[in-house]
């Protein structure tokens, strides 16, 4: 249970079939009370898998209750006692989904990892505040992808900043620009949000010799921007990002990063002004809002994309490659480094 939205998943009835435990129980919340399914087994000897299908609510769902209902099934699921065991292995398939604009009942996401027990990660770190995904939410809108064929190695948003506490912010009434001609982008039907390829650095072995590239993108929207980075053979690593700014100030608290103890007030975060400055990680509520984001967004990368040449080394990246699955993010109200999201297909 979520106690502080309401929201319960209560299992009423176990059934064995073989190795599989098949769970029938409810889930609940201030609005809804719908049937749930969903099955536990052994998984190649690596811990368990939790299967989740959404056909059992219907041939196709509004997207405001899918998101109610994914929004805390998900993170339910993956919080379940027989998957909280320490450096125990764990795994949810998730078929049927909101994507591209469309319900899609074969869409399946495969989010692996394992309990996280870094130090710092369990009891010093205050639990993620959730959030409640309104029933009549809006289905989102489409992308575009905007060519360009030749990309710098850097590109920016026209921002200023806040003083004294320098945070980035642009202005709710500008326009987001000053990357437009220097490299292809992603852009939101209603020209309010985009991603770009901002930045390519190096990754480097234990030696310090070069092993390849990682892109950095920056995302935008309406009242948030920021850059995360993608990770080679991976992912999109969406927890952790820098650059975190605002199109309102003082903005407001659902947009306020996430800290050790709590959402952090922009006023009072210990911002740097020197280099690749402002790192922040995202809250719960932005965690989620990205992933789906991205799912929708990615797709529209051309595949290959185009080469973004790193000069120093001679070497080339591709945008749009390496997502959109996704590394790092929350489990059980906490951030987990070793959640990873993987996305099947349909």
């Amino acid at each position: 249970m979520n106690f502080l939205t309401g929201q319960q998943l209560v299992a009423t009835r176990e059934d064995w079939l073989g190795d599989t435990k098949s769970y029938v129980g409810e889930y609940r919340d201030a609005e809804i009370q719908l049937p749930v399914r969903f099955n536990i087994s052994p998984h190649r000897g690596r811990g368990n898998l939790v299967e989740l299908d959404y056909a059992q609510f219907g041939d196709s769902i509004s997207y405001g209750l899918w998101r109610r209902l994914d929004d805390f099934l998900t993170d339910a699921l993956l919080s379940w006692p027989e998957l909280l065991v320490p450096r125990c292995r764990f795994s949810l398939l998730a078929t049927g989904g909101w994507w591209g604009g469309a319900w899609k009942p074969e869409w399946k996401r495969l989010f692996r990892g394992e309990k996280d027990i870094k130090p710092g990660m369990d009891g010093e770190r205050a639990l993620a505040e959730p959030c409640l995904s309104p029933l009549g939410r809006p289905e989102p809108k489409g992308w575009r992808y905007i060519d360009h064929p030749q990309p710098a190695c850097e590109a920016n948003l026209h921002l200023a900043y806040v003083e004294p506490w320098h945070v980035p912010y642009i202005a709710a009434n500008s326009p987001l620009d000053g990357f437009q001609g220097d490299v292809p982008y992603l852009v939101r039907d209603d020209a309010r949000a985009v991603f770009f390829p901002s930045r390519v650095g190096v990754r480097r072995d234990k030696d310090g010799d070069i092993t390849g590239l990682e892109v950095y993108y920056t995302y935008a929207d309406e009242n948030v921007f920021f850059t995360f980075r993608s990770v080679p053979h991976r992912g999109l690593e969406l927890w952790s990002c820098m650059d975190y700014g605002y199109r309102h100030f003082p903005p407001d608290r659902q947009f306020w990063p996430s800290g050790r103890d709590g959402l952090e007030d922009p006023h009072t975060m210990r911002n740097r002004k020197e280099g690749f400055s402002h790192f922040a990680f995202l809250s719960y509520r932005m965690w989620r809002e990205l992933v789906c984001t991205t799912s929708d967004a990615w797709l529209h990368w051309p595949d290959p994309g185009v080469r973004i040449e790193h000069r120093p080394s001679g070497l080339g990246a591709r945008v749009g490659a390496h997502g959109p699955d996704v590394v790092t993010g929350y489990t059980a109200g906490l951030p987990n480094y070793n959640i990873w999201l993987q996305y099947r297909g349909s």
